[in-house]
């Protein structure tokens, strides 16, 4: 109730009681049932308004559950992805043992293709001086047709090996960028996936941001229609209160009638002094 309307409420209660207000018994009986059936009315009013504001404080408590079952899947969304993120970096860690490993075989490959350049190119050298000039003077200085063989033969190992050694080089340079490329494309598909899962913990994050807001907003209705019904609740208690004060008045002064009259007493004008 209030405070304003309930003093004036008290205030009708102690009219009688000021000196030179004495009212008759009849005159403040009807007083009093208008005075209660201004209360019921009021009385009514508030409950219809306390009915209200608990069903508004009933949908604000529905909010409230679905905010925190929204939270609450935002939050293990949120772990979900932490979780990812993790695992994703320990991968690239891995990955990055594996990068160190196959930098080290790129480093053996590098050498063995250097090896192999520079046994190509002694060989050629070898092939040049021997194949060439060593054996145009075989053929011219000897007569002897098993050393022209044997140097033929020669010739021809020589040859194979420095074409084994070509291709050798071949297969190195192939297995070098082969490498090179493996260790391109899992650095870049995971680094991807890294930023991908980054992104989606930021949107989360905004997400549960917006939750959290909401909830905030529902907890401030929670707490008004908490406090309208407590307040709704108490000016009905009050104005009960009143009712209460009120109706013992006019049985008192019911009785007092009834029993002036039943003594045979004339008293129209009889006066209740308080």
């Amino acid at each position: 109730m209030r405070p304003f309307t309930l003093l004036l409420l008290i205030g009708a209660l102690l009219l009688s009681a000021v000196p030179g207000l004495a009212q008759s018994g009849e005159e403040r009986l009807s007083e009093i049932e208008k005075e209660i059936k201004a209360l019921n009315v009021r009385i009514a009013a508030e409950q219809g308004e306390r009915v209200e504001v608990q069903s508004e404080l009933a949908a604000a408590e529905a909010r409230m559950a679905e905010v925190r079952s929204q939270l609450v899947d935002a939050e293990d969304r949120l772990e979900e992805v932490e979780t990812s993120i993790a695992t994703t970096e320990q991968l690239l860690v891995d990955i990055g043992e594996q990068v160190a490993d196959l930098k080290r075989q790129l480093t053996e490959i590098g050498l063995e293709v250097r090896d192999t350049r520079e046994l190509v190119r002694e060989r050629a050298v070898e092939l040049y001086m021997e194949g060439g000039a060593g054996l145009t003077s075989l053929v011219f200085t000897t007569a002897d047709v098993s050393e022209i063989e044997l140097g033929l033969h020669y010739a021809e190992e020589v040859i194979a090996d420095s074409e084994a050694l070509i291709n050798s080089l071949e297969v190195l340079r192939f297995q070098e960028e082969q490498h090179q490329a493996a260790v391109a494309a899992r650095q870049a598909e995971t680094e991807d996936l890294l930023a991908g899962l980054e992104a989606r913990r930021g949107e989360l994050e905004d997400y549960r941001a917006e939750v959290e807001a909401r909830r905030e907003e529902v907890v401030v209705e929670l707490e008004k229609a908490q406090a309208l019904l407590a307040r709704v609740n108490r000016d009905i208690q009050e104005f009960e209160g009143v009712l209460s004060a009120l109706e013992k008045e006019s049985d008192q002064i019911a009785a007092e009638l009834a029993a002036s009259q039943s003594s045979g007493g004339e008293n129209p004008g009889i006066c209740l002094l308080y």
